[in-house]
């Protein structure tokens, strides 16, 4: 609820209390897509620096970014994007290392 509504400093302390990051509710949906869905950028930022996982769709296949994206909030989208893409690049280099 916490990420849904924006509460950036409730979120904190929750995250800090080891409050499972992913933990999605009965539809898959996780604290992150809930965020995206509402635009709290700030939000977002706190659970990807927390190791969210940026690609863990919901029950109909709804992505963190996907949501960002429908709702128009376009910061949110970019931030997503580059993490998404960060999280590519270091996959790739740990198996180019193999």
């Amino acid at each position: 609820m916490a990420c849904a509504e924006g509460q950036l400093e409730l979120a904190r302390l929750l995250l800090e209390a080891s409050a499972a990051v992913n933990q999605a509710d009965a539809h898959g949906t996780t604290p992150l897509s809930m965020a995206c869905q509402m635009g709290h950028l700030e939000t977002a930022r706190l659970l990807c620096d927390a190791d969210a996982a940026v690609g863990q769709a919901s029950d109909d296949g709804v992505t963190p970014l996907l949501m960002a994206c429908q709702e128009g909030h376009v910061e949110t989208a970019r931030l997503l994007s580059s993490r998404l893409a960060r999280r590519s690049t270091k996959l790739t280099l740990k198996a180019s290392r193999r």
